[in-house]
């Protein structure tokens, strides 16, 4: 599992995160990888989940199981 962790700004995350999964932008599995930012850019995304671990638990595996790779750290 190949991890981005950011923590650079909107404007990175604006310009960064969407040219890495246009190139397909996988781990060394074949896995979609994750990207975790304390950027608002992704915030309000569907596929993106706000991670408040343990706050909301039941999200993040959920969101791990249907193959969501974008999360939001605070």
């Amino acid at each position: 599992m190949d991890v981005v962790v950011s923590c650079q700004g909107g404007d990175y995350t604006n310009e960064v995160h969407p040219k890495l999964r246009q190139a397909g932008w996988k781990d060394l599995t074949g896995s979609v990888g994750y990207w975790i930012d304390a950027a608002s850019a992704l915030r309000m995304k569907d596929d993106a989940i706000i991670v408040l671990d343990p706050v909301n638990r039941a999200m993040i595996d959920k969101g791990k199981e249907v193959g969501c790779h974008q999360t939001k750290a605070y």
